[in-house]
């Protein structure tokens, strides 16, 4: 990261000469998403790599804290146990800043239950995915309610768009409650 002020460069801003390109963290995946914590500031959110591990960092005024760490879910791997890996894939937070959710190349899709107060990330749901398809896109609707990902088969074959029920009462009732929405009509677009 590089740090700004506004004050410099006669009050255009500048990046800080001493506070830029700054290394925060090695062994991530490819995901990366921002929620907003319950005082103003921002959480920005990663996935590390060959494990299960989250790091959720807080931005304030004062600068970046240090990470907070949650152990959920599947291990995002570089080593396919399936002819692909954990590390591609993508991470989104629910409007309302209380879900994770996620996707990647090793058949992986998944629900968390997220906390904007301390940064944590627990409970997870596995959503069910049909094998040889890969899942790679998911987001949320306006309502928090719904959850949806792109699945197909890797390159950009028959991907399908489903949509997952997020108000039913526990893991087993939000897989029954996947519906095919549509097709990904356009050949062209590599992995949903």
């Amino acid at each position: 990261y590089s740090v700004v002020d506004m004050n410099l460069n006669n009050g255009l801003g500048d990046i800080v000469a001493t506070e830029k390109k700054i290394f925060v963290a090695t062994n991530l995946t490819e995901k990366l998403v921002s929620a907003n914590s319950t005082d103003c500031s921002i959480w920005v959110i990663t996935h590390q790599r060959d494990n299960n591990r989250f790091e959720a960092r807080l931005i304030t005024e004062n600068g970046i804290e240090a990470p907070v760490f949650s152990d959920a879910g599947a291990v995002h791997s570089a080593e396919p146990p399936n002819g692909e890996h954990g590390l591609t894939g993508t991470m989104k937070v629910s409007k309302n800043n209380l879900k994770i959710g996620l996707a990647n190349l090793q058949r992986v899709i998944e629900v968390f239950d997220f906390s904007p107060a301390k940064g944590i990330i627990s409970n997870p749901v596995s959503l069910a995915m049909a094998a040889p398809n890969v899942g790679y896109g998911v987001c949320f609707s306006p309502d928090n309610l719904k959850f949806y990902i792109t699945e197909g088969m890797d390159p950009g074959t028959n991907f399908k768009i489903y949509q997952y029920d997020l108000s039913q009462a526990n893991a087993a009732a939000i897989n029954a409650s996947r519906k095919f929405l549509g097709n990904v009509i356009n050949p062209n677009y590599r992995i949903g």
